[in-house]
């Protein structure tokens, strides 16, 4: 039994209703609420100033000619880390590859960048047809407000880390390896013993 017939209208005085034009109230309807979205418009502003402040300090550290500490190649060799040139060969492999990565990391962020300011420009647009303009103003001034903060709080934190790497940088920590300890160490191990990492 088709259980729609025993109601008393059809598919079709449905379709009827729907297609009808909304009454003369003005009032614009949304499955979104305003307040949902500007919190995202908010969060999409966030997340751009994280990904063009993450571009900026990664550019300053490539202009500085120090590795990020969380970039470094890390790999210890296994061999043949009695032989000081071996080392610093090792070295600037370990650095090429990370510059490369660092230059990725900018080109992706960029490419994020317009992404989101698209997505951005977008979501204000609907809103300012949601919220009468002096609301939207408001509430733009506010996320604003927000933002100013949150980014002064990044850049304090990322121009921290950076003088942290450089002060590390110019102790030349930035491979254990390639310390004079570190050499001195694997020079006088004898043939069987265990090698002694320099790890301070």
């Amino acid at each position: 039994m088709d259980t729609i017939k025993t109601f008393g209208f059809s598919e079709d005085d449905l379709a009827k209703l729907l297609d009808q034009p909304r009454s003369g109230t003005g009032t614009s309807i949304s499955v979104n609420q305003p307040k949902e979205q500007w919190y995202k418009l908010l969060e999409l502003k966030k997340k751009a100033k994280r990904t063009e402040l993450h571009a900026d300090f990664i550019l300053e550290y490539l202009r500085a000619g120090i590795i990020p500490s969380g970039l470094r190649v890390r790999n210890i060799p296994g061999l043949f880390v009695e032989i000081r040139q071996f080392l610093e060969k090792w070295s600037l492999i370990s650095n090429r590859c990370s510059r490369d990565w660092m230059i990725l990391k900018v080109e992706t962020a960029r490419e994020l960048m317009e992404v989101l300011m698209k997505e951005m420009q977008t979501l204000v647009d609907e809103l300012k047809t949601q919220d009468s303009l002096q609301e939207a103003k408001k509430q733009l001034e506010a996320i604003n407000q927000e933002l100013e903060s949150f980014s002064l709080y990044l850049v304090k934190r990322k121009t921290d880390k950076l003088r942290k790497d450089i002060r590390w940088f110019s102790k030349e920590r930035d491979y254990p390896y390639l310390s004079e300890k570190y050499y001195q160490n694997q020079q006088q191990n004898m043939p069987g013993q265990d090698r002694q990492f320099w790890t301070n």
